[in-house]
Protein backbone atom coordinates (compact mmCIF):
# COMPACT_ATOMS: atom_id res chain seq x y z
CA UNK A 1 0.00 0.00 0.00
CA UNK A 2 0.96 3.75 -1.07
CA UNK A 3 2.08 5.80 1.66
CA UNK A 4 0.56 9.30 1.29
CA UNK A 5 3.09 11.99 1.42
CA UNK A 6 1.03 15.27 1.22
CA UNK A 7 -2.42 16.09 1.97
CA UNK A 8 -3.93 19.49 0.97
CA UNK A 9 -7.54 20.76 3.24
CA UNK A 10 -8.99 24.01 1.51
CA UNK A 11 -10.06 25.04 4.58
CA UNK A 12 -11.60 28.34 4.39
CA UNK A 13 -15.09 28.64 2.56
CA UNK A 14 -14.99 24.67 2.00
CA UNK A 15 -14.23 23.28 5.62
CA UNK A 16 -15.13 26.61 7.72
CA UNK A 17 -17.23 30.05 7.10
CA UNK A 18 -14.39 32.63 7.64
CA UNK A 19 -16.44 35.50 6.42
CA UNK A 20 -17.58 37.34 9.54
CA UNK A 21 -14.04 37.27 10.57
CA UNK A 22 -12.55 38.74 7.12
CA UNK A 23 -15.65 41.09 7.63
CA UNK A 24 -14.64 42.24 11.42
CA UNK A 25 -11.11 42.43 10.10
CA UNK A 26 -11.50 44.65 7.05
CA UNK A 27 -13.77 46.50 8.96
CA UNK A 28 -11.15 46.96 11.57
CA UNK A 29 -8.99 48.37 9.60
CA UNK A 30 -11.17 50.88 7.98
CA UNK A 31 -12.01 52.31 11.20
CA UNK A 32 -8.41 53.01 11.76
CA UNK A 33 -7.89 54.71 8.74
CA UNK A 34 -11.16 56.28 9.65
CA UNK A 35 -12.86 55.19 6.59
CA UNK A 36 -16.58 53.97 6.03
CA UNK A 37 -16.91 50.59 7.15
CA UNK A 38 -18.51 48.61 4.39
CA UNK A 39 -21.48 45.92 4.67
CA UNK A 40 -20.76 42.10 4.96
CA UNK A 41 -22.09 41.79 1.49
CA UNK A 42 -19.71 43.87 0.45
CA UNK A 43 -17.01 42.37 1.59
CA UNK A 44 -17.89 38.96 1.05
CA UNK A 45 -18.28 39.28 -2.44
CA UNK A 46 -14.92 40.76 -2.76
CA UNK A 47 -12.92 38.16 -1.04
CA UNK A 48 -11.37 35.39 -2.85
CA UNK A 49 -8.09 37.24 -4.71
CA UNK A 50 -6.22 38.03 -1.47
CA UNK A 51 -6.42 40.79 1.10
CA UNK A 52 -4.56 43.29 -0.64
CA UNK A 53 -7.25 43.33 -3.81
CA UNK A 54 -9.57 43.56 -0.94
CA UNK A 55 -8.53 46.46 0.81
CA UNK A 56 -7.30 48.34 -2.26
CA UNK A 57 -10.23 49.64 -3.38
CA UNK A 58 -11.62 51.28 -0.23
CA UNK A 59 -8.08 52.99 0.39
CA UNK A 60 -5.46 55.26 -1.32
CA UNK A 61 -2.77 53.79 -2.53
CA UNK A 62 -0.57 55.51 0.27
CA UNK A 63 -3.12 53.88 2.64
CA UNK A 64 -2.74 50.14 1.68
CA UNK A 65 0.34 49.00 3.89
CA UNK A 66 -1.21 50.26 6.66
CA UNK A 67 -4.78 48.91 5.99
CA UNK A 68 -3.11 45.41 5.78
CA UNK A 69 -1.10 45.51 8.83
CA UNK A 70 -4.11 46.31 10.67
CA UNK A 71 -6.51 43.85 8.72
CA UNK A 72 -3.70 40.95 9.64
CA UNK A 73 -3.72 42.75 13.30
CA UNK A 74 -7.19 41.67 13.61
CA UNK A 75 -7.76 38.78 11.15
Amino acid sequence: MARKKLIIFDLDGTLIDDYWTIWEAFNYAMRRLQRPEQSYETVRYRVGSGHRNLLSPFVTPAELEKAEAWYRERY
